[in-house]
């Protein structure tokens, strides 16, 4: 059945615009890797997983979110470590038994790093790692992700509403009822998110005012996850066949176009997307087949790549698309923003799988773990050479 969709969609990326090369290149070069125990200092029996790193530029730290899976999935055990940024020695850790897989840091005028659990958000200072403030989260079992935006607020969701707070966690304002993905927050006086209705599972993107949350327009998207800048706001479908991705104005809400990104074998997991700065839109299958690139104004198809054995989200920085491992196993993949072309793949080990990344400057920080890998860890890597 993979065959035959891998050939559906190879005939497809003809009709709807050039497949990029898959010729890969040079490697990056390791800056360091690391290693960590466990809090309770055992194992056994456990599978180390990452959740997406982040950064705090001024005090150079990087931060890595491990957790540990017992043999049937569920997560028994989070750790947020944080290393020196150039040099990779650990500067602390901060241990909890609650679901945990995102943190974020250079917040306005802020020296803490944020880090989100299913229960709570901890502002820890990023050098020594010492709790400066906590936030107690509705009882949801989402990990909570921690969205940085302009005048050092906190967009906050874990399956529940927005929570939005200062830089010291306290609470401003909760729009929403059942927000599960990134909120984006824009400089323009805007903020965007999707919002489930728990009624009857709908999803609607809502475009809202940073001063108290007011809804500025929304409509429904049937999409968990949205991207945007300044003036467009694009949406990916959920659980749809055909897969659709759309754009819409910011501002009015209204639709700027809409395209059909693939018929797919296995829909289920739908497309993400992502926007670089040079008003390109990527989007990304979930099963791992096809990466394609769009005009962000107008929604030509600028380029495809397909056959990638990863995952979304996509990654944008330093002239690259970085896409993570798929499944039980998976490269880590930079592909060049410009055309589509594989620049290079990397890997410790070939059980190993990346997982969600983060570039910074001319770095890119990753987590390579799952069953069966014996090198994995934390990996800071130098993009270009």
């Amino acid at each position: 059945m993979k065959v035959i969709a891998a050939l559906l969609l190879s005939l497809l990326a003809v009709q709807l615009g050039a497949a990029a090369s898959v010729k890969s290149t040079a490697s990056p070069s390791v800056i360091w890797q690391a290693t960590a125990t466990p809090c309770n200092g055992n194992s056994a029996g456990l599978t180390l997983e990452f959740g997406m790193p982040c950064y705090h530029a001024s005090k150079r730290v990087a931060v890595f979110p491990h957790f540990y899976s017992a043999p049937n999935g569920s997560q028994v055990l989070t750790m947020f470590v944080g290393y020196d940024l150039d040099n990779g020695s650990k500067l602390w850790e901060f241990c909890t038994a609650t679901n945990g897989q995102y943190c974020t840091g250079n917040v306005e005028n802020s020296s803490y790093v944020y880090l989100g659990s299913s229960a709570s958000v901890w502002a820890v200072d990023a050098r020594s790692g010492n709790t400066e403030a906590q936030l107690s989260l509705p009882s949801v079992a989402s990990p909570a992700i921690v969205t940085a935006g302009p005048r050092g607020h906190l967009y906050i969701t874990n399956g529940g509403g927005v929570i939005v707070t200062d830089k010291n966690l306290n609470q401003l304002f909760t729009v929403g009822n059942a927000a599960w993905q990134h909120v984006g927050a824009f400089n323009n006086g805007l903020f965007y998110y999707n919002n489930v209705n728990p009624a009857d599972g709908r999803s609607s993107l809502v475009v809202a005012s940073v001063e108290d949350g007011s809804t500025l327009w929304q409509t429904y998207a049937n999409s968990d996850n949205c991207v945007g800048t300044n003036s467009i706001v694009t949406t990916a479908s959920f659980n749809t066949n055909p897969n659709v991705v759309t754009a819409y104005s910011a501002i009015t809400g209204k639709k700027l176009w809409e395209t059909v990104d693939f018929y797919d074998y296995d829909a289920r997991d739908g497309v993400f997307v992502g926007v670089y700065p040079d008003n390109l839109n990527i989007s990304n299958t979930a099963g791992g087949w096809t990466l394609n690139a769009r005009d962000l104004v107008t929604g030509e198809r600028t380029w495809t790549l397909m056959s990638l054995n990863s995952s979304p989200p996509t990654v944008m920085g330093s002239g690259f698309v970085f896409v993570h491992g798929h499944s039980n196993n998976g490269p880590l993949s930079a592909v060049k923003l410009n055309n589509g072309e594989l620049a290079w793949q990397f890997t410790p080990d070939s059980k190993c799988k990346a997982y969600n990344g983060q570039a910074f400057e001319n770095y890119f920080l990753v987590g390579f773990g799952g069953a069966g890998c014996t090198k994995g860890g934390a990996f800071v890597l130098k993009i270009r050479s």
